[in-house]
Order: C-alpha cells, then sequence, then structure tokens
C-alpha cells in the first residue's frame, strides 16, 4: 500500500512513462485476495497505469512491454499477454540481448501453452529457447509436465531426463521420468530412472514417498518379466 500511494504521487508529480511504469509495477505485485484473474482491481488499475505508460512516450522500451504482457497474463489474457511479449522478444532479438532473448522465450511459451490448440506453437518456443543454450531444468520440468497434460508421456519421460541432466541435485526428476515412462509403456527406461531415482534421492530429505514408488515400479517391471 506504501509502494502504491508513493507511485500515485510519483505519478502526480511528474506523469511520464517511468513514473507509470513504477505504479503498475506497485499495483501488480500487491497482495490482495483478487490477486490473479481478469476482474481483479488492482490488476486492472496496474493495467491502466502500465498502458499510460505507452502513451506517455514515443519509444515503448522493451521493459513496457514484458510488463504489459505480465500483467496481462495475471488478468489471464493470454491472446493479448503472448502479443505483448512477442513484441519484447522483438525487441531483444533487435539489441542482441541473450539474457532478455531467453526470458521473453520462456512467457512466449507459457502463453502459448495456456491459449486453446496451442501445443504445436508452445513446442516451436520451447524448442527456440532450447536452441540458445539457456534452457534450466525448470524449464525442461515445466516442458515435461505439459507434455503429461498432453499424454504424450514417452516425450515427457525425455524432458524430466534433461531437467535432472541440467542440475543434478533435483534428484526427484529421475522419479519423475520413471513414472511419464511407465505411462508410456516403456519398461526399460523405467526400470532404469526408477533405479537411478532411488541412488541419486537416498538419505534425502522428504524422500521417503518418492522412493516406495519407485521401488514399487521396479517391482511391477520385475514381475512383468517374471
Amino acid at each position: 500500500t506504501i509502494a502504491i500511494d508513493a507511485a500515485e504521487r510519483m505519478v502526480q508529480i511528474k506523469p511520464n512513462s517511468d513514473s507509470y511504469v513504477t505504479l503498475a509495477r506497485s499495483l501488480q505485485s500487491s497482495p490482495n485476495p483478487y490477486r490473479a484473474g481478469k476482474d481483479a482491481p488492482n490488476l486492472k488499475r496496474a493495467e491502466r497505469a502500465i498502458r499510460s505508460a505507452f502513451a506517455a512516450t514515443k519509444q515503448p522500451t522493451q521493459e513496457m512491454y514484458g510488463l504489459l504482457g505480465s500483467i496481462l497474463e495475471d488478468r489471464e489474457l493470454f491472446a493479448e499477454s503472448k502479443a505483448a511479449f512477442m513484441k519484447a522478444y522483438d525487441m531483444a532479438r533487435s539489441q542482441g540481448d541473450s539474457g532478455q532473448i531467453a526470458d521473453a522465450l520462456r512467457d512466449l511459451v507459457r502463453t502459448s501453452a495456456a491459449l486453446p490448440n496451442g501445443a504445436a506453437e508452445t513446442d516451436r518456443w520451447f524448442k527456440a529457447l532450447n536452441d540458445t543454450g539457456a534452457t534450466q531444468w525448470y524449464d525442461w520440468d515445466e516442458q515435461a509436465r505439459r507434455l503429461i497434460d498432453r499424454n504424450s508421456y514417452k516425450a515427457a519421460g525425455d524432458a524430466f531426463v534433461m531437467a535432472a541432466s541440467k542440475e543434478p541435485d533435483v534428484w526427484s526428476s529421475f522419479c519423475d521420468a520413471a513414472t511419464a515412462y511407465a505411462l508410456a509403456d516403456s519398461l526399460d527406461e523405467e526400470l532404469e530412472m526408477a533405479r537411478t531415482g532411488i541412488a541419486k534421492g537416498v538419505s534425502k530429505k522428504n524422500s521417503e514417498k518418492s522412493l516406495a514408488a519407485a521401488h514399487a515400479q521396479i517391482a511391477r517391471v520385475l514381475n512383468t518379466r517374471g
């Protein structure tokens, strides 16, 4: 509330794009019981503020497009959000900023996935992100979960394996891969990942449930093989 009051005072004193951006950020981040959703009061105000920032300048910045996209995403206006993120992506590419390019691609992956029939486009943006070499374990984890939602279990298992390869400490990704391979009836991969998950997860905090499931998966595969 203090941040919003201060930002509103800034707008009153000097109503330029920078002050409107500050106000939009303050409104977007303010906690309230209607934080998400298109009818959230503070998000509506945040959208008005960022659009005022655009109106106050002849040269919108990448930050402004990214913030507009983020606010629209919070309002669950995914098509409009994706269009704003696309502008941010184009600007990042023109500036050759690899970090901003990767962030913009993550935004495009996420908003494309939220749209009806967006699976193919989501995969294209994810491939573009991977081609930059900037993917982290959490990018692959999120992609794996999207693939599970589409019943693409083998590909999901492969994505979980990639997540584990990016961050060895995330041992549970091996167990997630085993589960995905089980759903795909890829028994060799299920067995390998369940065993790897057990080897990596032994003695880890709160690992008991995942390891129990992995042992059960091994038993199931071995039973099918006599």
